[in-house]
């Protein structure tokens, strides 16, 4: 059995990118700039963020 059939089908609506998108559009609503990015994470496939905007801050972030 792979790892999406062994989900509850709670687990499975809050896994997907439609979630992911309804939860982006209501961020975005509220005056938040984000996005949807993809992981390797099978609990979480899709996550919403908000952008980095600063390169130099996106480096510091990845060497923490």
């Amino acid at each position: 059995m792979t790892e999406p059939q062994r989900l509850s089908p709670l687990r499975r609506i809050l896994c997907s990118y439609d979630h992911a998108a309804r939860l982006a559009a209501a961020m975005a609503d509220g005056g938040l700039d984000v996005a949807i990015v993809s992981t390797l994470d099978p609990l979480q496939p899709w996550r919403v963020v908000e952008p980095v905007n600063d390169a130099a801050e996106t480096r510091m972030l990845e060497c923490a």
